[in-house]
């Protein structure tokens, strides 16, 4: 079997089990967790495909060559695939269990009987002809494999006592003897041929790899592609490890563990898990690392058990809730009275998908108190808007610069709100530049209805003392319409579509008053603009006809007011 990092093999199930290969489960690999509806879904897939003759992909399957791995037999751990190797093995099992009953029933009961060991050794396991004891090809994890191993000699355990994973691989058990049931295919010939069939049916691309470092690439390489892996489990499992092979775990020191990191990732929930990670570690190392070598750095310098226990305790379990809650502006965290604006600043990177100060925000929660975050917090956000939202500047310049203030926050070097604001000045372009940079600035409205109501929202605020920036039931108005129509588009000629995106050509309005001017005259417009509560939307009053001359003046006007809303007072 090739060990190549990057040239993916595509696989049917019969040519990934059926052979001399052994898989294992890694020791700290997640429980077997699918459900019925998994269940159903598989079974519902594999019956259209074999009714329509085609093969069903499966998605990827990543292995790990181990260090077990023998002259006659090759094990491979498994990275990434286990729910699903596991559940088809359960449904080959469900077909031997009828075989089986054949041969209890005396239904030409010698071929059946080797038609049942043939595809056990081909499938199931096999004797080991140095110890001539009967191997599992599949191994699963120690809280599931001995459950898995009563499965594999088609019987099936009672639920007593049995641990939730358990209990699911004994239900998954009972849901294919009775799918199997049901097809009555009656004859042992039938089950190898479905057998035979659904191992050839069900299509996987696998990739196999020599070591963690690589697992990790080709998991951020597949991610970064829309296929989404296991990458907590690599990184949980690479940690685990360590501790373990510097000094064999007992029961105890697991459950510890398992507890830290079952905390960890559920004040996680749904926030992706390798930039959690990748945030943390650029909080406090240099030079900042992008995603694809942050596994190959975190095995560089994490290789024994205390460094280890710092990285789960100290900077992985203490930080997850402080990420997730910067990735929520609703979180609870943000209701305390010291920490009041926050969640205003933490919307606008929420809106603008922007990502790259969380290293340096984790870094600055941790060393200044929480009205002191607050501030450092508005600092980045005015950054932000006029760097990466209305500039357009280099993310990786300011990267790297978030990266050196975090570096330095953390190990005490920056411990001032001025010295904070020295470092930011360089990635604050100046009045002029940003006022430049807006009076030019286009969104074109299909992917920027929110981020344009939020801007002018923001500007509202700061014009009229108002707090509108989380209400939702705001619209957006186009002045010159998005559909125009003639009497606007002979108005502004080819400059019509151009035009529409402008900032100076949008302004607030509620939901109503919106769908009522609609492509309405400007004229008519003006008549709801001056009925508007914000202020505004009042000022494009002041103009007596709207044309290419007249957004760019309320673009120039939006600029001013810009340059002050968002803006830090630096020390002379």
């Amino acid at each position: 079997m090739s060990t190549t990092t990057f040239q993916p093999t595509n696989r049917n199930f019969k040519e990934i089990m059926g052979n001399g290969v052994c898989y294992t489960v890694p020791k700290f690999q997640r429980n077997y967790s699918w459900e019925a509806e998994q269940w159903e879904d598989l079974w519902q897939d594999l019956e259209s495909s074999l009714s329509e003759n085609e093969a069903h992909y499966m998605g990827y399957l990543v292995f790990e060559k181990t260090a077990t791995s023998t002259h006659d037999t090759e094990v491979l751990s498994i990275i990434d695939g286990q729910q699903r190797l596991t559940t088809i093995t359960i449904l080959i099992l469900a077909v031997l269990t009828a075989l089986e009953e054949l041969v209890t029933n005396n239904n030409d009961a010698e071929k059946n009987k080797q038609r049942l060991e043939t595809l056990r050794t081909q499938y199931i396991g096999f004797i080991d002809p140095i110890s001539l004891k009967t191997k599992n090809k599949l191994t699963l994890n120690r809280h599931n494999d001995l459950c898995f191993r009563d499965l594999c000699t088609l019987a099936l355990p009672t639920k007593r006592k049995k641990n939730i994973s358990e209990r699911l691989l004994i239900a998954a058990q009972t849901f294919f003897n009775a799918k199997i049931a049901e097809k009555t295919l009656g004859t042992g010939e039938a089950l190898a041929e479905y057998i035979s069939r659904v191992t050839s049916t069900l299509v996987f691309t696998t990739i196999t790899v020599t070591e963690e470092g690589s697992a990790y690439t080709v998991f951020e390489t597949l991610n970064a592609r829309g296929v989404k892996l296991s990458t907590p489990d690599l990184l949980k499992n690479y940690l685990f490890s360590i501790i373990d092979k510097q000094q064999a775990l007992n029961n105890d020191d697991i459950e510890m563990l398992e507890s830290c990191w079952t905390e960890i990732t559920e004040q996680l929930g749904k926030v992706d898990f390798t930039k959690f990670v990748r945030a943390v570690w650029n909080s406090s190392h240099k030079p900042f690392v992008t995603e694809r070598r942050l596994f190959k750095e975190i095995k560089a310098s994490i290789k024994d058990r205390n460094t280890v226990f710092d990285f789960l305790q100290q900077k992985l379990r203490k930080l997850s809730p402080i990420y997730a809650a910067l990735n929520d502006e609703y979180d609870e965290m943000w209701q305390e009275n010291e920490y009041k604006g926050a969640a205003k600043h933490l919307r606008t990177l929420k809106i603008f998908n922007i990502s790259q100060p969380f290293g340096l925000l984790l870094a600055a929660h941790e060393k200044f108190s929480k009205k002191e975050f607050v501030k450092i917090l508005g600092y980045i956000a005015t950054v932000s808007i006029r760097y990466n939202v209305i500039g357009k500047h280099s993310p990786n310049v300011q990267e790297r610069a978030y990266n050196d203030i975090a570096c330095d926050i953390d190990n005490g070097t920056l411990s001032s709100l001025a010295k904070i604001k020295q470092r930011l000045a360089p990635l604050y372009p100046n009045d002029a530049d940003f006022k430049q940079d807006f009076r030019k600035k286009q969104m074109p409205i299909e992917q920027s209805t929110k981020k344009v109501r939020f801007l002018l929202a923001c500007l509202e605020d700061y014009i009229s003392g108002s707090d509108i920036t989380g209400d939702d039931k705001i619209s957006l108005e186009h002045i010159l319409p998005q559909n125009p129509t003639p009497e606007w588009t002979n108005h502004f000629g080819d400059d019509t579509e151009e035009a529409v995106g402008l900032l100076g050509n949008m302004a607030l309005l509620s939901q109503v008053t919106n769908k009522k001017v609609g492509t309405l005259s400007f004229a008519a417009k003006k008549q709801e603009f001056s009925q508007s509560g914000y202020t505004t939307t009042k000022q494009c009053c002041e103009y007596d006809a709207w044309d290419r001359a007249a957004i760019e003046d309320r673009q120039q006007w939006l600029a001013e007011k810009a340059a002050l809303c968002w803006r830090i007072e630096f020390d002379n």
